[in-house]
């Protein structure tokens, strides 16, 4: 990869360490980018996608719900490095997504994050209207009772 210090191990003037010309590859293209800030990027421009599928949210969610999560380290790494996700085959098996069953693309564990907290939010959203209609169904009984109660004589009968 391109150096983007000087010798003294400095910055180039005026350029922060993530300010790099970046080679980017999908499917069978390349493409250099200028900055992008700092972190990975991946190239989601609809301009370069085709067969657009909607996305079923809620069972997305099922699906990760039953998604096995574990903790783990690579087999190279010392034992002390620990890292947390799902395997790609489970992943695979359960999405369908990517190019094999050995590797979880950052792309389609993004979507499918996205699209279970979409699916989330509208299952908070139903069960706060069920609580909403609930609450006034309570107010409705609380205000019978005390109707009852100031028709009844202190004396019970």
């Amino acid at each position: 990869m391109a150096n983007d210090k000087t010798a003294g191990g400095q910055p180039e003037a005026g350029r922060k360490p993530w300010q790099r010309p970046v080679l980017v590859v999908y499917g069978s293209a390349a493409e250099l980018t200028g900055p992008i800030g700092p972190g990975p990027s991946g190239i989601s421009d609809r301009n370069l996608k085709e067969h657009l599928e909607p996305v079923d949210a809620q069972a997305v969610l099922a699906k990760l719900m039953a998604l096995p999560i574990a903790t783990w380290n690579y087999i190279a790494d010392d034992p002390s490095v620990r890292h947390m996700g799902p395997m790609a085959q489970d992943f695979a098996a359960a999405f369908g997504l990517g190019a094999d069953d050995r590797h979880i693309h950052v792309l389609d564990a993004s979507g499918v994050a996205l699209a279970s907290l979409q699916a989330l939010s509208e299952l908070v959203q139903e069960k706060a209207c069920q609580i909403a209609l609930l609450r006034v169904e309570v107010d409705a009984c609380r205000r019978q009772v005390r109707n009852r109660r100031a028709t009844v004589p202190a004396d019970g009968g």
